[in-house]
């Protein structure tokens, strides 16, 4: 860390890392042995859902090293109120023309309810939300919404169709240790390689027009 006048390292979803393993075990130890060396050039920033665990690791960095704590909770009104204007901002779309305001009030208040929060589960419940093609099919889902983010993203990886699974834990698999960001376009070819050492080079299992959804 000599030579620089500032270092800032960036933790994002703390809480998302693991505990099995004792992965998140390590990473606190890693984090509270960092903070401990470090030098007055070096700022971190976690950001994390508020978890047992993670509280009772940071708490007392903050107080040793003149951290500060900024408590989002501590906001939550506006920022339910952010993120009630960023569900009416999804509601304004053409798509939903046909909805109805009583129905898209009564879809507002249920994610409302649910979100705790979090823009990324409104956003997740909407993409499932778009794939059903009537009111009673929304209800139904909105009834059956799951709660917080983890169980949602149980709920996206248990609903992908099994034709398509190896595939999918494929793609994770590369983007979870790929040493740079990868394009959709090289994810399409990771499937020309044998999934065996056995395997000849196919392309035939190369996708057809990659794309983001």
């Amino acid at each position: 860390m000599q030579g620089f006048s500032a270092i800032y390292i960036i933790i994002d979803a703390l809480d998302e890392c693991p505990m099995l393993n004792n992965e998140r075990k390590g990473l606190l130890h890693a984090l509270r042995h960092i903070l401990k060396a470090a030098p007055d050039s070096l700022h971190v920033l976690c950001t994390s859902r508020k978890e047992m665990d993670i509280e009772k690791a940071i708490t007392p960095l903050l107080i040793e090293s003149w951290g500060a704590e900024i408590d989002l909770s501590t906001q939550r009104k506006a920022l339910d109120d952010d993120i009630g204007k960023y569900i009416d901002s999804i509601l304004e779309d053409d798509e939903y023309d046909t909805w109805g305001n009583d129905f898209k009030e009564e879809l507002r208040n249920a994610l409302m309810e649910k979100a705790d929060g979090m823009f990324q589960y409104v956003r997740c419940q909407f993409e499932n939300l778009q794939k059903l093609s009537s009111m009673d099919a929304v209800r139904k889902a909105l009834r059956d919404l799951p709660s917080g983010l983890d169980a949602t993203y149980d709920r996206i990886l248990w609903s992908i169709d099994e034709d398509f699974q190896p595939q999918v834990i494929a793609s994770l698999k590369w983007l979870a240790f790929s040493v740079v960001p990868l394009e959709i376009d090289q994810l399409a070819e990771i499937f020309m390689l044998p999934s065996k050492s056995d395997d000849g080079f196919d392309s035939m299992p190369r996708l057809f027009l990659p794309r983001m959804y």
